[in-house]
């Protein structure tokens, strides 16, 4: 009841759970993972990994100012973990702040040359928002293979820049 990082681990399982849809209709997986991270905060206030994993499940319940202050604290209690940099600019852009969030995936990016894609998706996301549509279609681009997810923005910037036949093979 005392092992914070176990209530991290716990939250992370069961937002995944639910950002995979692995969950059957009564199950609550969301609200599992925010009960969980919630208390790991609690029981542990100084533990980065509980604040990024709440900030990521207030992003995943439309919760964006609370996930930005999660994820904040997170940064500022781990200043280089390269991750919660990635996470927050998700979050800011999500928040209506792209032009941030470009800034901190690059962050991400010189702190971890060896990021996994999803930095990628990241940018490329905060790029589309931006109405930066050329340079969306080259982040995710580079960031290939994609997953779902990233597929539907890459096809929505296609279709921003009018090349509906990139959009279509895109989103097939």
């Amino acid at each position: 009841p005392d092992y914070a990082r176990a209530y991290a681990s716990l939250a992370w399982t069961y937002l995944v759970e639910h950002s995979e849809r692995w969950a059957g209709a009564k199950d609550q997986p969301l609200e599992r993972a925010f009960e969980y991270a919630r208390q790991g905060v609690r029981v542990n206030p100084a533990s980065h990994s509980n604040h990024l994993v709440l900030g990521q499940v207030c992003l995943s319940k439309g919760l964006h100012d609370e996930a930005l202050e999660a994820l904040e604290t997170a940064i500022a209690l781990n200043p280089n973990d390269a991750d919660g940099y990635a996470f927050l600019a998700r979050a800011l852009t999500f928040a209506g702040r792209p032009d941030e969030a470009i800034g901190l995936v690059g962050r991400a990016q010189r702190l971890n040359p060896a990021s996994p894609r999803w930095y990628a998706w990241n940018l490329g996301m905060a790029l589309y928002v931006a109405r930066r549509h050329d340079e969306a279609v080259t982040a995710f681009r580079k960031a290939t293979p994609l997953g779902d997810v990233a597929y539907r923005w890459l096809a929505a910037a296609y279709g921003q820049l009018g090349r509906e036949q990139d959009a279509k093979a895109a989103a097939e």
